[in-house]
C-alpha cells in the first residue's frame, strides 16, 4: 500500500511540474539552450550563439552542441535537481530548474547547499538556431 501511495505521488509531481523542455534565451540573451529528455532525466545543450563564432570550452571545444546541464531528475520539490558544468572552467555544480508561475525559467547553480548559489532568469526562446549555433531571431 505504501509503495502505491509514493508512486502516486511521484506521478502528480510530474504531472505539476511545468514542462522545462525546449529552447530557453539565457538571462543575458547571448545563448540559447536546448532543454530535452535524456539518460532518464533533462539535459540542456548549448544550441544558439548572438557572436560567431561560438566560444570555445575550458578545453578549447567549440560550445556548439556543448551539454551542460547533465540529467535532472524531479525531486520530492517538484523541482528538477541534477548538476551543471560552467563551459569556460570545467567546474560542476549542483544545480535546480523550475518553472515559474509567469513561464519563465529559473536555474540555480550551487555549491553544497542551495543558499550558496546564483539564479538564472532565461526566457522561451521563440526564434530558430542554425546546425551551426546561429540565433535566428523569430
Amino acid at each position: 500500500m505504501v509503495r502505491i501511495g509514493l508512486v502516486a505521488g511521484a506521478l502528480l509531481l510530474m504531472a505539476a511540474a511545468p514542462d522545462v523542455n525546449g529552447l530557453w534565451l539565457t538571462e543575458d540573451g547571448s545563448g540559447v539552450v536546448a532543454i530535452a529528455p535524456c539518460d532518464g532525466g533533462e539535459c540542456g545543450k548549448l544550441v544558439g550563439f548572438r557572436d560567431q563564432p561560438p566560444p570555445k570550452d575550458f578545453q578549447g571545444v567549440s560550445e556548439c552542441g556543448l551539454e551542460f546541464i547533465h540529467p535532472m531528475t524531479i525531486g520530492t520539490d517538484g523541482k528538477l535537481h541534477g548538476a551543471i558544468t560552467d563551459p569556460s572552467k570545467g567546474d560542476e555544480y549542483h544545480a535546480m530548474l523550475e518553472v515559474s508561475d509567469d513561464g519563465k525559467l529559473r536555474l540555480r547553480g550551487y555549491l553544497g547547499i542551495s543558499l550558496f548559489g546564483q539564479t538564472q532568469v532565461w526566457n522561451r526562446f521563440s526564434g530558430s538556431v542554425s546546425a551551426d549555433c546561429r540565433i535566428n531571431q523569430g
